[in-house]
């Protein structure tokens, strides 16, 4: 397989030796990549290393994933069990662990596998490379391809796609294309696969994407786009921050648009704010300004305020960068 990844420091066979026990987690709500890169390492360990009880602990994800081998035995509740390696995926920082962080703390050795540019590279052992497509890429590269069962190709090809939109957006490389031809190639049902996951929709969330279309406002002449959605509006139509996700890109596919912002409220004036742009921002700077981070491309924080407020601290970042 052609690649212009760097080479993994570490190998599984060295971090995983003489240990009895893994531990495998990702970031708090836990996405498409998240999901895929954490259930095909977990194959790969599971098969090739049987001896090390191995578990995926994660917060609640979207049922779509749920077809994935494993994702039945994921653990999605506090615990208070020790592991000797504790396996970090497709998280930037330990405050992106949520209540799986004290996992990490009890751990002997941390593994972390990154590509945020934001990532704080925390670990004993640590691979970060912020123009990787995707964390499920990474795991992909480090298993290699010769050792990817069909199981492991389908979460690893699902991580991969949900993270690059697809293949359409700028972290898609020529090497990552290979590499889902790659995995298609052990038989995994790949449209389905995307047609299930990154398409479909069910009515509660194309009637909330309408609304949050419907009610978009347009700023900078066009240049940047913004819709919010509030809590009693998400308990109106009965739908929670994962049947939101897809309300961002359909926002940055408006014509002239540079930079869309999606918000929807977690508690009273606090809101989960998303960002995609084009190659005119970079939203992760925009995101880590504000505690948050991501990719130049894609990115994401939480803030503090009225919707008023915060619209107008991220379009000040924004302006700057499109008068620069």
């Amino acid at each position: 397989m052609m690649s212009d990844t760097p080479k993994a420091p570490f190998t599984l066979d060295q971090v995983l030796e003489g240990a009895g026990s893994a531990v495998i987690s990702g970031h708090i709500r836990p996405d498409g990549d998240c999901v895929g890169a954490c259930l095909g390492l977990a194959g790969f360990i599971r098969k090739f290393y049987p001896s090390v009880r191995c578990d995926v602990r994660l917060e609640p994800f979207s049922h779509m994933f749920r077809f994935l081998k494993g994702a039945e035995e994921i653990i999605q509740t506090p615990g208070e069990e020790t592991y000797d390696v504790f396996f970090c995926l497709d998280c930037a920082g330990d405050d992106r662990l949520g209540d799986n962080a004290s996992f990490r703390k009890s751990a002997k050795k941390t593994v972390c596998i990154d590509h945020h540019r934001s990532s704080t590279a925390f670990g004993d052992a640590c691979w970060i490379v912020p123009d990787a497509s995707s964390a499920s890429e990474l795991v992909a590269r480090l298993i290699g391809v010769e050792r990817i069962d069909r199981d492991m190709a389908e979460a690893l090809y699902l991580g991969i796609a949900h993270d690059t939109g697809v293949f359409q957006y700028s972290n898609t490389s020529p090497s990552t294309m290979r590499l889902a031809a790659e995995l298609m190639e052990k038989g995994i049902d790949h449209t389905r696969i995307l047609e299930d996951t990154y398409y479909s929709r069910t009515y509660l969330q194309q009637q909330i994407l309408g609304r949050a279309l419907m009610e978009a406002v347009t700023l900078m002449n066009g240049q940047v786009v913004f819709s919010a959605i509030k809590r009693r509006e998400m308990q109106f139509y009965g739908v929670t921050g994962q049947d939101l996700e897809g309300i961002v890109p359909a926002l940055r596919r408006i014509e002239g648009v540079h930079a869309a912002i999606f918000m929807y409220e977690t508690k009273p004036q606090i809101f989960k704010v998303s960002l995609r742009s084009d190659e005119k921002v970079d939203v992760s700077s925009i995101a880590s300004a504000y505690g948050g981070g991501g990719h130049l491309r894609a990115a994401g924080c939480m803030m503090q305020g009225s919707v008023h407020d915060v619209i107008n601290n991220l379009t000040k970042l924004i302006e700057e960068q499109l008068e620069g």
